[in-house]
Parts: C-alpha cells; structure tokens; sequence
C-alpha cells in the first residue's frame, strides 16, 4: 500500500481591490467598506511517499473579505484551486486539505479538514470553499497555510 504525504505550503495574503468580476462570481457585496486580501500560488505538487507525485493543485486562489453584512461585519475567506488526480485513487474518504490562517507564523484561524471534489483520477476539477470567520481575524491575518492531508491510495 502507498500513501499520498501530508504537505504544507504558504501563501502570503496581500491588500487587493474590492471591484472586479471574479468577486462578483463570488457574490461577494462590493461597497466601499469591503476590504480584500488576496494570495496565489501557481502550482502545489504533493508527493507520495516514495516521492513520486500524487497530486496536483494549481491556481491556488485564496481571498480573504471582511463586508458589513445585515448591519454587521462579516469576514469570510474564500480557497480556490483545482485538483489533479494523477494515477492513484484513495482508499477511503477523501480527506483533502486543510487551511488555516496566520499572523507571523502562528495560526489565528484553524479551519476544519475540507475534502476536495475528485471524483476520478487523471482528472482536474476545481474547488471552492468558504469558512466563517470572526471580525478580529482580518486585520491579524497575513498569510494562508495550504495542507495537503495523507491518505493511503492504490496506484492505477
């Protein structure tokens, strides 16, 4: 048995402009209160064990917003990115990833383990998740730590 490695990445998490269409895609409300940070990385590549690639995650997009929303501010970060199966597929439930958010180095948001939507291997599909976020972590947060969890997979 072969097992895909738990990796972790970093994305800094820069000011971004509130206009654009792919907030809108989002149904992000634009006034001139919302405030952005945004992050990217291009590619992410998890190994497996032996270090060969088990999956592929590009356009890692991560926009973190804070709106006033019914009165109130609301602050919700939104992770985007697209999974490649290589040649293996898992053994059990799909386990995915799991983000949080950090303030020089240390989390300030732990967010729960998110299975990604990779229904066959040899196959991109994109992803899209959305965590509830208290108001303080906004101004805190400079970076997203990307984690790719282990699981045991069978080569196809």
């Amino acid at each position: 048995m072969i097992a895909l490695k738990e990796d972790t990445t970093r994305i800094e998490l820069a000011p971004g402009k509130a206009k654009g269409l792919s907030l809108r895609s989002l149904g992000i409300p634009l006034s001139d209160e919302t405030r952005l940070k945004k992050g990217q990385l291009n590619e992410f590549l998890q190994p497996l064990e032996d270090e060969a690639v088990g999956r592929r995650y590009q356009n890692i997009r991560a926009t973190l917003v804070e709106t006033p929303e019914g009165g109130q501010k609301s602050v919700k970060l939104f992770l985007q990115f697209e999974v490649f199966g290589d040649d293996n597929v898992p053994l059990e439930a799909e386990r995915g990833v799991k983000p949080a958010l950090l303030a020089e180095g240390e989390a300030v948001a732990e967010l729960p383990e998110s299975p990604c939507f990779l229904p066959y291997a040899g196959t991109w599909y994109d992803n899209q998740f959305v965590f509830d976020l208290e108001p303080t972590v906004f101004d805190r947060a400079s970076a997203i730590e990307f984690t790719a969890l282990g699981a045991p997979v069978r080569r196809l």
